[in-house]
């Protein structure tokens, strides 16, 4: 709905810009070839800016439910070589995919972060803070899923950055990006 609202909002301003543009157009006519360009297409293209509707009609963004957590041993070279311990071979890690029905209905695999994880302490807070039932999302344009806070639960992770914080706090101590995201 939140779309169609701004589509309307886009085709208003076009009309508005192009009314405009008619009662002016003998003014523009008279300037250079180079300025008529911009004046023709500069407003139409401050419109769909200001209206954000090419945002939002590629906006991936989603929210669902966790179905399944898994964790499963990886070769860490398989993820280039920054992760590659020099002179030590094969290195493993471990990559934690969620199983999530998307409130449309369909499911998908992701991961809540991008890189190997390859200690303890990592692995437990995805196993013990992703859980079977719980609400996540995942903000188009950010690298992680992040566990929309319930009651009992204390730490939350940065869709940016990554980093476990407080579920309290406004913004990441990291990166700044808001913490905040609403149901």
């Amino acid at each position: 709905m939140q779309i169609v609202k701004r589509l309307l909002v886009c085709v208003a301003g076009f009309a508005i810009v192009a009314l405009i543009l008619f009662y002016y157009r003998g003014k523009i006519a008279q300037s250079s070839v180079s300025a008529q360009i911009l004046a023709y297409i500069v407003p139409f293209i401050a419109v769909l800016i200001v209206t954000g509707v090419p945002m939002k009609l590629i906006d991936r963004s989603w929210r669902g439910t966790i179905e399944n957590v898994k964790v499963r041993e990886v070769l860490i070279h398989q993820f280039g070589r920054n992760y590659r311990v020099a002179g030590r071979g094969a290195e493993y890690g471990n990559v934690v995919d969620l199983e999530v029905k998307l409130d449309s209905g369909k499911t998908i695999t992701c991961r809540p972060t991008f890189k190997p994880l390859k200690d303890v302490k990592s692995i437990d807070f995805y196993t013990s803070n992703f859980k079977r039932g719980d609400r996540v999302v995942h903000i188009y344009g950010t690298n992680f899923v992040q566990r929309l806070p319930d009651g009992d639960a204390e730490l939350i992770n940065c869709v940016v950055c990554g980093e476990v914080q407080h579920k309290d706090r406004e913004k990441c101590a990291s990166c700044g990006h808001t913490l905040k995201v609403s149901e």
